[in-house]
């Protein structure tokens, strides 16, 4: 992704996104312990998705952005999407975008993020310390498939394919709040 095109990204966007991602890890779901009085925290990975996704979900049309859930099989995702910059935006845990990058990709059940690549970002070069989706290994995509993967996940958004430039993808690492974006 080039660097122009980051730019277009506001720096208060770009800091909610942040903030969203640090407190769901912190304090948002400390807090929900606490307020909740759990005996046991089995759902505490899954349950700071939920905190995440809303908080960027209520946070985005402050920032003239749309954010809506899409599912992929039984996981519901967040996609945000800037007109200014006509990025569309996701969230992954940088330790399983490393395990879709080891694993070989599987014929009978594509990953929405290689369809969302190859569909929105086919132009691009990656840049210095951006991953390019050859590295994950899905790279014989039947293009029927992606575009009716990535299509449906426009849909959720009341989008068009013709009005989102590219993809990029957030990284993040919860024990050390480490936070990248990646135009994958």
């Amino acid at each position: 992704m080039s660097q122009s095109e980051l730019h277009l990204v506001s720096e208060a966007l770009a800091r909610v996104i942040v903030t969203s991602i640090q407190n769901a890890c912190g304090d948002s779901i400390k807090e929900d312990v606490r307020r909740q009085r759990l005996v046991t925290q089995n759902s505490v990975p899954t349950r700071i998705w939920d905190l995440l996704n809303t908080a960027l979900y209520e946070n985005a049309p402050l920032y003239n952005c749309t954010a809506e859930t899409t599912k992929r099989g039984p996981w519901q995702m967040l996609l945000i999407f800037d007109p200014h910059s006509g990025l569309l935006f996701n969230i992954m845990r940088e330790t399983r975008f490393k395990e879709l990058c080891r694993c070989a990709p599987s014929k009978r059940k594509y990953h929405y993020l290689p369809c969302l690549t190859s569909a929105l970002n086919q132009d691009l070069i990656a840049g210095e310390k951006q991953v390019q989706m050859e590295q994950v290994g899905e790279v014989d995509l039947d293009f029927d498939i992606v575009h009716k993967i990535v299509t449906s996940m426009l849909h959720d958004l009341r989008l068009s394919e013709d009005v989102v430039r590219h993809h990029a993808l957030v990284l993040f690492m919860p024990p050390g709040l480490r936070c990248s974006l990646c135009g994958v």
